[in-house]
């Protein structure tokens, strides 16, 4: 198997010669419907079943039945520019994406197959589902699965930094080994923090936390197969993230402010809050994925600036904003507006860091350098790109997906 991963700009006009038969597929329920609006009607109806996981994968399943996963993608590329006029589907369309990813593996797609079709759109979520599908088809949770076993696949399926065009698509599989390995270990999450432990030397082992603690939240929800064992089952989620290795505290408290916003999206005090309640230490890392979560729920930059503004503390509310400009290139990949303008709207004493996260960000999703530089002196303002260029000097930081 060979890992070179190819996301090009080159990609992106591949995508474009598609679209012009995207708007040709219509679905029989009604022949009028752009694959876009069939996608958007379908998550209305989802709605009428409480959003279930089950709803999710069936639509799917009847997408791909009708087009190809690359049409689908191109398709919800529409969703996230139109997300203020689709609400609905620009929150679930990260959940979509796993599954089109998933049944593309099941319909007899490889992971490099889908990874060469996949793109960032809805957060990478097609990245992810690649590797659920991966580990739940070859590795069943049925069946004990030895953890050498699983280290060497989970090695094998990724391979290492250099074998990537894009630092950015080789952090967004480390994360989609987080998630596949959760398929195979039963949602155990102590024994799939072990074998992202062993990852080779280039893995930032962080990103594989953040997924096997953010997939057993998914279960406490109802969108993954296997019912959270931990979070789930908990009253006391701090106590339960202290019981665990300091290694994985950062990862575990942070990912109780998915788990909050998850159940109670509209308490955006209640989830800053949780941030002032975990361990000064974490603090920082925990304020940073709220904005990361901020920024993955809505395109309108005023609404993530306005999250971020509940947070008191200045330096902490610095991290939020850097958290969504993260989340922003997360989602969006080397598609520069929505960042750049969410950095037009936050604070002034927030500007700095804003650009220069742009920056580093940048980075991940350049195939050098040099192309980042040139975007960071695209920009009008000369402080501005000072701030971009000092972030992509900088060089690559932890994002968190």
């Amino acid at each position: 198997m060979t890992y070179k991963r190819v996301y090009q700009a080159l990609g992106y006009c591949v995508l474009g010669v598609l679209v012009v038969n995207l708007h040709q597929v219509v679905f029989a329920v009604k022949q009028d419907l752009t694959l876009t609006e069939y996608i958007r009607e379908a998550f209305d109806r989802c709605v009428g079943e409480g959003l279930t996981r089950d709803c999710i994968a069936r639509l799917a399943t009847e997408v791909l039945r009708q087009a190809s996963l690359v049409q689908a993608l191109t398709a919800l590329e529409d969703v996230e520019k139109n997300g203020s006029d689709m609400p609905i589907a620009y929150l679930q369309c990260h959940h979509l994406t796993h599954y089109l990813a998933q049944t593309a593996y099941r319909q007899g797609a490889t992971v490099d197959e889908i990874y060469e079709q996949c793109t960032p759109v809805c957060g990478g979520g097609c990245y992810h589902g690649a590797l659920e599908a991966y580990f739940s088809e070859n590795y069943p949770p049925n069946v004990y699965q030895d953890e050498n076993v699983l280290v060497g696949a989970a090695n094998r399926v990724c391979g290492d930094l250099d074998s990537y065009d894009l630092p950015g698509l080789y952090i967004q599989c480390i994360h989609g080994l987080g998630h596949g390995l959760m398929y195979a270990t039963d949602n155990e999450v102590p024994q799939a923090l072990q074998v992202c432990d062993k990852l080779g030397p280039f893995a930032d082992k962080r990103v594989c936390y953040n997924a096997v603690f953010m997939e057993d939240i998914l279960g406490a929800a109802g969108y993954s197969v296997h019912p959270s064992k931990y979070i789930g089952q908990t009253n006391d989620p701090f106590r339960m993230c202290e019981s665990y290795d300091e290694r994985y505290r950062s990862s575990c408290y942070t990912s109780i402010t998915f788990y909050k916003d998850l159940f109670s999206p509209f308490d955006q005090a209640g989830v800053v809050g949780v941030c002032e309640q975990v361990p000064e230490e974490y603090q920082r890392a925990c304020f940073f994925n709220y904005g990361a979560i901020k920024a993955l729920r809505t395109l309108n930059s005023s609404k993530i600036k306005f999250g971020c503004d509940y947070v008191k503390d200045a330096g902490y509310r610095n991290e939020c904003v850097k958290g969504a400009l993260q989340g922003l290139t997360s989602r969006y990949g080397s598609i520069t507006a929505p960042a750049v303008e969410f950095c037009s709207v936050v604070r002034s004493e927030n500007k700095e860091s804003c650009w220069s996260q742009l920056g580093n960000s940048l980075s991940i999703w350049s195939k050098g350098k040099t192309d980042a530089l040139v975007f960071c002196d695209s920009l009008p303002n000369a402080e501005e790109q000072d701030w971009c260029k000092a972030g992509v000097e900088d060089g690559y930081k932890i994002p968190v997906i």
